[in-house]
C-alpha cells in the first residue's frame, strides 16, 4: 500500500509532538520535596516551681532530677496512627452503561500495527502496558467490585483510525478507549460520543480542547522555546549545532524552528550556535541523507538536535559513520528509548542523548519497579510505548476512583476533570491539572493551561544502556520554572 501525502503529514505530526522540545512539560511545584532545616531559636521559659512531692509521689511520678518517667514522656509524644487506605471495593449494580457489567469494566484498544513505517513497537507494546497495569489492579481486588478487562484490540492499519473509532463506538462493548495510533483522526469521534479516551502524548493539536481526551502529556505548546535542548547541547560540549526536521508539515517545521530558536536564545549562556538548519528533509529519508551530512561536516557541526522518527535517526547515524564523523558528532533523539534496540545497535548511538516524557526505567521509584514486574509477567517488552500504556491505564483507574462506585461516562469525565488536579501517575510523569490542561498553552501564556514547571527526563546512551542525566535515580526529571524563560541550570526533581 502506498503512503499518501496526507499520511506523511499525520506521521510527522505524531513524531513532532513526541519530540520533547516541542512543548513545556511542567508540574505543581508543591510536589518538590523541601527539607526542613530551620530550628527554633526561642529560649524555653523556665517551668513554674512545683510543690515539693511526698516520698511516695516522687517515686511514682518523677526521678531525682524532677523529670517525668520515660513511659509517661513516651505516651505524650506517641505518633497518631496512619490514616487507613481508601477502600475501592464497594459494589453498586449499574445498568445501561456501555462496557460495564456486574463483573467487569471493559475497554478497547486501538493502535497502529500494520503499515507502521516508523521502527517503533506501537499497538502491541502499548497494549501490553495497559494489560500489565490492569493485572496489578485485578490482583489487588479490582475496582468497585469489578475486574478490568480489554474487550477488543483493533489495528487501525495506519490509515483507518476514524473507522476503527466509529466501530468501537457502535459496538458499545467498551466503557473507554485507549489509543496508540500514528494518525488520530478518530479522536474527534470519541470526544463527540462522550467516550473517555486515553492516548499517547504525540497528537497535541488533535487533543486540544477535548474534555474527554486524556494522555500521558497534556496538550503542549508547539511554538514555545524550551531549555532542555540548549542544556543538552551544553552538557554534550556542543558548540556548532545542526537542527533537523521533516519538511512535509507546518508542525514539523515549528518543532525544528523551536529547537533552533531555543539554542539561539541561550547562545551566550551555553557557548553554542546553530550552524546548520534543515527543516525540509523527506519523511523516512528515502534517498538517504548523504549531502546533508556532508554540508554539516563543512559547517563544523558537533551536535545534532532532531524532530525525526527512529528509522530516520538510524539512517542519519549510519551516514555519519560512513563519512567518518560519527564519533565526533553527538545526537539528540526523541524516539529511541528502547533498551533492546540500543543494546543490539552496538556503538552506533554511544554517547547520544534521549529525551523522554516519563520517568526512565533506571529510576529508583516504587511505581517503576511495579511497572517492570507486571510487564515482565506479561512477557514484555518494557519499551517506552509499554510505559505509555501503563500510565494511561493508571490514569483511567484514578478517574474511576474519584468517580465513585456508581458511575457512567459523563460522571467519570466530570470527576476526572475536576478532581485530578495534581496527577503524576505516582511519580512517572510531570504533574498535570486536568481541570485546566485540556487546552494548549501559548508562547505568550505558558502557565494558564500549562505546567508550573518545564520538565524533561533525559538519559544518555553509555555502554549499550541508558544512564539518567540528572545523576540521581530518585529525581529523574530536570525542571525549570515555567513562569519565565530565564536561563538557569535545571533542578533534579521527583514527582513520587
Amino acid at each position: 500500500m502506498k503512503f499518501s501525502f496526507r499520511v506523511f503529514l499525520a506521521l510527522v505530526v505524531a513524531f513532532v509532538m513526541l519530540a520533547a522540545g516541542c512543548g513545556n512539560d511542567d508540574d505543581d511545584t508543591s510536589t518538590i520535596p523541601v527539607e526542613a532545616t530551620a530550628q527554633s531559636t526561642e529560649t524555653p521559659q523556665a517551668p513554674e516551681p512545683e510543690p515539693e512531692p511526698t516520698e511516695a509521689s516522687s517515686d511514682e511520678s518523677t526521678d531525682t532530677a524532677g523529670n517525668e518517667p520515660e513511659d509517661m514522656a513516651d505516651s505524650e509524644t506517641e505518633e497518631m496512627p496512619e490514616e487507613p487506605e481508601e477502600d475501592y471495593s464497594t459494589f453498586v449494580s449499574i445498568e445501561g452503561v456501555d462496557g460495564v457489567s456486574d463483573a467487569e469494566i471493559a475497554v478497547a484498544v486501538i493502535g497502529t500495527k500494520s503499515n507502521n513505517p516508523t521502527g517503533i513497537c506501537a499497538l502491541d507494546c502499548y497494549t501490553t502496558g495497559v494489560q500489565a497495569y490492569f493485572d496489578k489492579i485485578n490482583d489487588e481486588g479490582g475496582i468497585w467490585g469489578r475486574e478490568l478487562v480489554i474487550s477488543d484490540v483493533v489495528d487501525d492499519e495506519l490509515f483507518n483510525n476514524q473507522a476503527a473509532a466509529l466501530e468501537v463506538i457502535a459496538d458499545g462493548d467498551a466503557f473507554a478507549v485507549f489509543t496508540a495510533t500514528l494518525f488520530a483522526s478518530g479522536w474527534v469521534e470519541l470526544d463527540n460520543a462522550g467516550v473517555p479516551s486515553f492516548h499517547w502524548g504525540i497528537h497535541a493539536p488533535e487533543a486540544d480542547g477535548k474534555l474527554s481526551n486524556f494522555s500521558i502529556v497534556a496538550p503542549t505548546c508547539a511554538g514555545c522555546t524550551v531549555r532542555h535542548i540548549p542544556y543538552l547541547v551544553q552538557q554534550g560540549g556542543g558548540t556548532r549545532v545542526a537542527a533537523l526536521g521533516i519538511g512535509v508539515t507546518e508542525n514539523s517545521r515549528i518543532c525544528t524552528g523551536s529547537y533552533r530558536d531555543s539554542i539561539n536564545m541561550y547562545s551566550e549562556e551555553i557557548g553554542a550556535e546553530v550552524a546548520y538548519f534543515n527543516d525540509e528533509l523527506e519523511f523516512g529519508l528515502p534517498n538517504g541523507i548523504g549531502p546533508q551530512v556532508t554540508a554539516m561536516i563543512e559547517a563544523d557541526v558537533d551536535f545534532v538536535v532532531s524532530c525525526m522518527d527512529l528509522n530516520s535517526m538510524i539512517t542519519l547515524a549510519q551516514e555519519l559513520q560512513r563519512q567518518g564523523v560519527r564519533d565526533s558528532i553527538t545526537l539528540h533523539h526523541a524516539n529511541a528509548y528502547d533498551h533492546a534496540f540500543v543494546e543490539e545497535s552496538g556503538e552506533l548511538f554511544e554517547g547520544d542523548y534521549v529525551a523522554i516524557q516519563l520517568a526512565p526505567q533506571e529510576s529508583d521509584m516504587q511505581i517503576v519497579r511495579d511497572f517492570l514486574h507486571w510487564t515482565e509477567e506479561n512477557g514484555g517488552p518494557t519499551s517506552e510505548q509499554t510505559m505509555s500504556g501503563w500510565v494511561n491505564a493508571h490514569l483511567f483507574v484514578e478517574g474511576l476512583k474519584v468517580a465513585g462506585p456508581e458511575f457512567d461516562r459523563a460522571s467519570y469525565i466530570d470527576a476526572a476533570n475536576t478532581q485530578l488536579t495534581n496527577y503524576t501517575a505516582d511519580g512517572m510523569i510531570n504533574a498535570t491539572d486536568w481541570s485546566r490542561q485540556h487546552s494548549s498553552p501559548t508562547p505568550d501564556d505558558r502557565t494558564s493551561n500549562g505546567h508550573e514547571l518545564e520538565c524533561q527526563a533525559i538519559v544518555q546512551v553509555k555502554d549499550k544502556a541508558f544512564e539518567i542525566v540528572s545523576g540521581d535515580p530518585t529525581k529523574p526529571f530536570l525542571c525549570w520554572d515555567n513562569s519565565n524563560t530565564d536561563w538557569a541550570q535545571p533542578e533534579p526533581t521527583s514527582f513520587e
